[in-house]
């Protein structure tokens, strides 16, 4: 609870210095994040979705990239819907490096969710269509 708070307070106060700090915290301490995932994928959304707040491109690079990293340890069947609408944004989004991350972050979770993950499939890959993108490991 405590890092969630440090990554709620980065993003109202602006100052991100400690995100990444927190996000490796949230990876290190993978297997007990288990039980607050309720509290930790809200505060990591809030980081990398667009138009929410003004996080600085990097620290939104960042949280997708430790998203991908703890989406393969978690049981997320509950969570599906909360992570992949506001991927799809991201792959919706005329930033091309976010585009890649989030497509990466979109294969991790569909392997992690597994056959439940159908349901997104057709939205994702429409939303990837439109912006040309090729990925070989949501595919």
């Amino acid at each position: 609870p405590r890092i969630v708070g440090a990554l709620a307070e980065a993003e109202r106060a602006g100052e991100f210095e400690t995100v990444h700090h927190a996000l490796h915290a949230l990876e290190v301490f993978s297997a007990s994040v288990e039980e607050h995932l309720h509290l930790v994928l809200p505060a990591m959304v809030q980081l990398f979705q667009l138009g929410v707040a003004d996080v600085p491109m990097a620290v939104r690079r960042a949280t997708l990239q430790s998203l991908r990293r703890l989406l393969p340890r978690m049981q997320l069947a509950g969570y599906a819907s909360a992570i992949t609408h506001p991927l799809i944004r991201c792959l919706d989004s005329p930033h091309e490096e976010l585009r890649k991350e989030a497509a990466d972050v979109a294969a991790v979770l569909g392997c992690a969710i597994g056959p439940d993950f159908a349901i997104f499939l057709p939205l994702l890959r429409k939303t990837m269509a439109r912006h040309r993108m090729q990925h070989a490991k949501f595919e």
